[in-house]
């Protein structure tokens, strides 16, 4: 059987878990690996489909940054990588700054890690994983790439209204208006996109316009409530 070995877990919730356990049994002893057992099974039961619904979307249609991602995860230079660096990279390097769709990027990646040594001397810790090259090849092989062919020039996302370089989205300094961003949404609706399609696409610009915030811009600089059903 496997041995699990938790750090960190929180006292009272241990507390009020193993009160459980001795309510139910009389011990602890001989049983507990049973009920911990049955505690990680009924979360994964409740979590799973959830968790991997949302991965697979990203696995079947992957957006233009997940693919810079695996490409740069792809040609780094090193044996392990952080934690900490991974973070970096989806900050600056793809100009995200939502913490959910942060965690998005660092969940999808997670599918082309392994997780290798946990450095408890920072705070917090710092983790490092090995990246399965192999598999980010396959995966991009799939959706008709070849790691080898690639540059960076080629992943630069080709805009209509807006003329905005990679470079400029990164850099704080020069900020796009709210009237080009609608520019920008009007345009493709009038085009025929859904909402959720202008979503995607004005996120994969890098700014983190929702739904809601993007039919509150395009009813402000011109598009009617009817013009968005």
């Amino acid at each position: 059987m496997a041995e699990l070995f938790v750090r960190n877990v929180d006292d009272q919730v241990l507390q009020e878990f193993k009160q459980f356990v001795l309510s139910k049994y009389g011990k602890l002893r001989g049983v507990l690996s049973i009920e911990v057992t049955e505690a990680l099974r009924f979360y994964l039961e409740h979590h799973k489909d959830k968790v991997l619904a949302n991965f697979k979307k990203h696995l079947e249609k992957p957006k233009k940054k997940h693919i810079r991602l695996l490409l740069w995860l792809y040609k780094y230079d090193g044996e392990l990588i952080s934690d900490r660096v991974l973070k970096h990279y989806i900050q600056t390097g793809l100009g995200i700054v939502s913490k959910p769709t942060i965690k998005d990027y660092l969940n999808f990646a997670m599918a082309f890690l392994w997780e290798e040594q946990v450095d408890r001397s920072t705070k917090p810790v710092t983790v490092y994983y090995s990246i399965r090259k192999d598999e980010i090849k396959r995966f991009l092989e799939k959706h008709g790439i070849k790691v080898e062919e690639v540059t960076e020039e080629k992943l630069t996302i080709q805009k209509r209204s807006i003329e905005i370089s990679e470079t400029e989205i990164e850099r704080r300094d020069e900020r796009v208006t709210r009237r080009e961003i609608a520019a920008y949404a009007l345009e493709l609706r009038q085009q025929g996109y859904s909402l959720q399609e202008i979503e995607d696409r004005v996120q994969d610009l890098g700014f983190d316009y929702d739904k809601r915030k993007l039919k509150w811009l395009m009813q402000t600089f011109g598009l009617k409530e009817a013009d968005l059903v």
